[in-house]
């Protein structure tokens, strides 16, 4: 899975496409409308998100806030994808009647724009190094006390640091 590209051909607008085409289509559009719902599922799913801090907590140490990547950042890498990969394609094949990476994968480039939020996101951490390295780099921070991290509390919703100043005054 990867995250599609933004720009591109768009599409003829339904209403000047044959009929032949439309019922083809509003299949087609129904899986695509399932998978990517399935995926908004399972990436807030407790198992999901535990699997992919668990991963982060083990490797981010490894990485550093400079210019220049290290060797290993690439292993890490494709293991992250390995492991994402496999997990959302059989939550999805467990979950979309009829799901194939392959068809998901066409769609993707076909209709980049209707993929956005976590979804764009997470399919983003997979397709480019960069944005991977900045969730890991974000998590390091964030694990370290470094980062903005967000702590529910009775209040508005703030920073820890301003929720501590605020608990004193």
């Amino acid at each position: 899975l990867q995250a599609p590209q933004r720009s591109g051909p768009t599409r003829e607008p339904r209403s000047r496409m044959p009929n032949y085409i439309c019922a083809n289509e509003n299949k087609e559009n129904l899986l695509f409308d399932q998978t990517v719902g399935a995926l908004q599922e399972i990436l807030i799913d407790p198992n999901f998100t535990k699997m992919q801090n668990d991963f982060l907590d083990k490797n981010c140490d490894e990485f550093e806030d400079k210019d220049e990547n290290k060797l290993s950042y690439t292993k890490i890498f494709k293991e992250y994808v390995e492991l994402v990969e496999s997990v959302l394609n059989k939550q999805l094949r467990d979950r979309v009647n009829g799901y194939s990476q392959e068809k998901f994968m066409q769609q993707l480039k076909e209709r980049p724009e209707e993929v956005t939020g976590d979804v764009f996101d997470m399919l983003e951490t997979m397709a480019n190094f960069e944005e991977f390295r900045g969730l890991v780099l974000a998590h390091k921070n964030v694990k370290s006390g470094k980062g903005f991290g967000l702590e529910l509390t009775n209040s508005p919703l703030c920073a820890p640091e301003a929720c501590e100043k605020k608990g004193k005054e």
